[in-house]
């Protein structure tokens, strides 16, 4: 074999080489895509798939829509009770209201009575001197008349106690409905953060507000908390670069996992699973 032929030989098995490490990189880079995707064990280090992560989102996002339509159930027959409570203290008022009335009316023409036959009594004692039995009698009568008035009196006061009752009773119903009010709006808000996890592919081909800028607030292994929260624009997928206190050292990238009003969950994106930092409160976040 001459020269060229061993040259030739050399470089066909020099090739064979490349070939056989770009096959063997395309297959890993394969099962970590695979595994990315599928995996269900999070004890070796990899995180949770993200089709594991997906159906998680969607049966937590079923049961939240569940658990609301509870609460409006239970809004809806709140209110309706309270509704129904109104119109009988409405009822009973209008009720207990001519009862007082009619007593009125019963007590003065009573007195009326009363003081028509005290002037009778005083006719009579004048011009009958000898009728102490029948005077008796009349006083006797009297007093009766005026135990009846009392306890009439009295049932009078049991019906504006029942009232006050009552009117206590429909404040209280009030109170209720208002918070069963705070609590549809706060359900509101808790299933509109729940539908954000749907869009976690497009928010991550997207970049946030450009003039956007936070400081870290608290730090959990491969986590840390922002100060920038939905309020601010962000969303779950975004990505931003951590930067020292003062802005003059990078230290990694990270991307936000978890979305509130007023603060987001970051975790570190461009690190191997087994790498960490220590990452100092007030460090800075800004968009790539």
């Amino acid at each position: 074999m001459n020269l060229v032929g061993k040259i030739f030989v050399v470089l066909i098995f020099v090739l064979s080489l490349v070939l056989m490490s770009l096959t063997v990189a395309v297959y890993m880079t394969q099962v970590n895509w695979m595994k990315m995707a599928n995996n269900t064990d999070t004890s070796n280090g990899y995180p949770l798939g993200l089709i594991k992560q997906l159906e998680n989102s969607q049966k937590e996002n079923q049961e939240l829509r569940q658990a609301y339509a509870v609460l409006v159930g239970t809004y809806e027959v709140a209110l309706q009770r309270s509704v129904n409570a109104q119109s009988e203290i409405e009822t009973v008022k209008t009720t207990h209201t001519e009862k007082v009335e009619e007593l009125q009316k019963t007590i003065e023409t009573s007195y009326a009575d009363t003081n028509t036959r005290l002037d009778d009594t005083v006719k009579a004692l004048v011009t009958i001197a000898s009728g102490h039995e029948l005077l008796r009698d009349a006083i006797t009568g009297l007093q009766r008349e005026i135990t009846d008035i009392s306890d009439k009196l009295a049932d009078k006061t049991d019906y504006m106690n029942q009232i006050t009752q009552l009117e206590r009773r429909n404040k209280e119903l009030e109170s209720r409905n208002d918070d069963l009010k705070n609590e549809n709006v706060r359900a509101n808000e808790v299933l509109t953060y729940n539908n954000l996890i749907n869009d976690l592919d497009y928010y991550r081909t997207q970049t946030p507000p450009v003039n956007v800028q936070g400081r870290v607030i608290e730090q959990a292994g491969r986590k840390i908390k922002v100060n920038l929260g939905s309020d601010d624009g962000i969303r779950i997928g975004h990505k931003f670069q951590l930067l020292s206190k003062d802005g003059s050292r990078y230290l990694c990238d990270v991307e936000v996992e978890a979305v509130m009003p007023d603060n987001a969950t970051c975790i570190f994106s461009n690190l191997r699973s087994e790498q960490s930092i220590n990452v100092s409160l007030g460090s800075i976040v800004k968009p790539l």
